[in-house]
């Protein structure tokens, strides 16, 4: 098998990645996709004068002066007309009276009681148009865009498009996915394994992961028989935008799969790579399918999923993250290494350490640490204080 490097299957990988299409959803639904559509203000934003604190609303030129306080205003009434030489009491997010062109703050007024009403005593400096209020379209312009298409939405994002009036939003359409597990050795999770069996992991592993994406992926099993391999993964292909298959893409003597994908039409882009664990990975596309080929080990399976798969999707990708080691960890062939770390905090910093596992089938220990550090070929020696990229499990 001819090995191709990290970033070059990164690469193919996104070369190959197919539009899968946009789908209208609610509102509520939209956290975590991609917007498919520019998104424009239905007003201007904010709508009005809109007061920034508790306080008084006043003309500035009496900044220092004693005025009778008028009226009291709050959020959601409509704005009052302020009388000449008179303050209003008002409340955060309300709209600025008529005349008035700043908001005090309480702490920096008096209230002086007069014979007939409440007064408010205004400090003597410091006072200017427009302090304390956010102006009518300051955020954005009526018919200006206010998101723009292949925006991932957050929290604060999902607030804009509630903001605009948005009942339902043009997002990139999730894709079909299925996970397959292949080999005899493999029994389901509620089976009495024989001596000779171990429970299939994998793919709920995976499926559990496209699940956190809003992705309903189905997982199957087939064992190590070309017949029913070309029989279930045609099946796969044919309704499915992305098939993920676990094992048999290595070169034991029942490692079937890469001939029946190249028997069924599956055009391979490449077949292993210098990186460990997962060096046999494998991926291809046929049509708008993209096909990938992982390692049966699980810990080659979680490493290919997190670094290759899960990028691709079009949902709300957390950024990269780049840690610095607490360790130096030696890496003995010409491969990219994954190795398994723990993040601790010493003083200000996040630093990783290596955990000890017993290789790329030890899915207990790697349960225990919280991600993988990625150290590319070439480029040591890896020592304490240098940064690379960091891909969390959890």
């Amino acid at each position: 098998m001819s090995l191709i490097r990290v970033p070059e299957a990164e690469l193919l990988i996104a070369q190959h990645l197919p539009d899968w299409g946009n789908e209208k959803v609610l509102l509520a639904d939209t956290m975590g996709r991609i917007l498919a559509q520019d998104i424009v203000a239905d007003r201007p934003q904010p709508p009005f004068h809109r007061v920034a604190m508790d306080g008084f609303a006043v003309s500035h030129q009496h900044m220092g002066q004693i005025l009778p306080i008028q009226a009291q205003q709050l959020a959601g009434q409509p704005p009052l007309t302020l009388l000449e030489g008179h303050a209003i009491e008002i409340m955060t997010g309300a709209s600025l009276p008529l005349y008035a062109d700043c908001v005090v703050p309480y702490e920096r007024c008096t209230r002086v009681e007069g014979p007939e009403k409440e007064h408010v005593q205004l400090p003597t400096t410091d006072i200017v148009p427009g302090m304390n209020v956010h102006g009518l379209g300051a955020d954005a312009s009526q018919g200006g865009v206010v998101l723009t298409k292949g925006t991932a939405i957050d929290g604060a994002k999902l607030a804009v498009l509630a903001s605009v009036g948005t009942q339902y939003a043009l997002v990139k359409k999730l894709p079909r996915a299925i996970c397959i597990s292949t080999g005899n050795e493999l029994v389901s999770p509620d089976s009495t394994p024989l001596p000779h069996q171990i429970r299939a992991s994998n793919t709920y592993m995976l499926q559990g992961y496209l699940r956190q994406k809003g992705i309903k992926a189905q997982v199957e099993h087939l064992p190590d028989s070309m017949a029913i391999l070309e029989q279930g993964i045609e099946k796969a292909i044919d309704n499915h935008d992305i098939v993920i298959l676990s094992g048999g893409v290595s070169k034991g003597k029942v490692d079937f799969v890469p001939s029946v994908l190249q028997k069924l039409g599956v055009r391979q882009v490449f077949h292993s790579i210098a990186q460990r664990p997962g060096k046999p990975m494998w991926f291809g596309a046929k049509g708008r399918t993209l096909v990938f080929g992982l390692p049966g080990n699980p810990v080659s399976s979680l490493h290919c999923y997190l670094r290759y798969i899960q990028p691709i999707l079009p949902v709300a990708r957390p950024p990269i993250l780049r840690l610095e080691l607490g360790q130096s960890i030696q890496v003995k062939a010409n491969l990219t290494l994954f190795a398994p770390v723990v993040v601790t905090e010493v003083g200000y910093k996040s630093l990783l350490f290596a955990h000890a596992t017993n290789g790329s089938g030890d899915f207990v220990q790697t349960a225990q640490c919280h991600g993988f550090v990625e150290l590319p070929q070439g480029e040591g020696p890896f020592m304490p204080g240098n940064s690379y990229r960091f891909y969390p499990i959890g």
